[in-house]
């Protein structure tokens, strides 16, 4: 059976781990970006729970992630879902890199999905009360941010407005457009 690798990826507030956990009913294990972050973001939590990166937070963050993909590539009995925030910067695309030759590494098929959203909704998503306990940004800034989103050219690279889908339906429309669904 061959496994796959899905990258979600989509700024904050887009419903990348809403989605994964969706995925996860089919089989699929979750590796969220926040699972990466968090043990360094919760080191330097302040009085406010704010987090001020620095140089020194993204190398930390660089090295837990490094690790993880490194026992990803070697447990190849699963499936995974992966969410990330890339923006089209050398680091970002250093990121993207890194993920995609893992799941090449260990034979699975890379399935990168985009995520757009309308600017409505993702304000409603942005800001639930509830992304704050998971350390998600809450700021509405996310919404018109211009720095520009990775551009990504991959055979399997499957783009999706989740605008007006549950995350139930953007699962299976993930699932479909992958040609993964009869596989569970």
């Amino acid at each position: 059976m061959t496994t796959s690798i899905i990258y979600l990826l989509g700024r904050p507030g887009f419903g990348k781990k809403t989605i994964a956990l969706e995925l996860c009913k089919y089989d699929f294990r979750l590796c969220d970006n926040q699972l990466i972050n968090t043990p360094i973001f919760t080191l330097i939590l302040d009085e406010n729970n704010s987090i001020q990166t620095s140089d020194i937070v993204w190398e930390g963050i660089r090295d837990v992630r490094s690790a993880v993909l490194k026992f990803l590539s070697r447990h190849t009995e699963s499936s995974y879902v992966l969410t990330n925030n890339l923006y089209n910067t050398d680091w970002d695309r250093a990121i993207y890199s890194s993920v995609k030759r893992m799941a090449e590494s260990r034979g699975s098929k890379f399935i990168p999905v985009q995520l757009e959203i309308s600017d409505g909704e993702h304000v409603k998503r942005l800001t639930d009360p509830s992304r704050v306990a998971h350390l998600k940004s809450v700021d509405i800034k996310h919404v018109h941010d211009e720095q520009k989103l990775i551009e990504i050219e991959h055979p399997n690279l499957i783009r999706l407005d989740v605008s007006d889908l549950s995350p139930a339906q953007a699962a299976t429309e993930i699932l479909d457009r992958a040609g993964l669904r009869n596989s569970f």
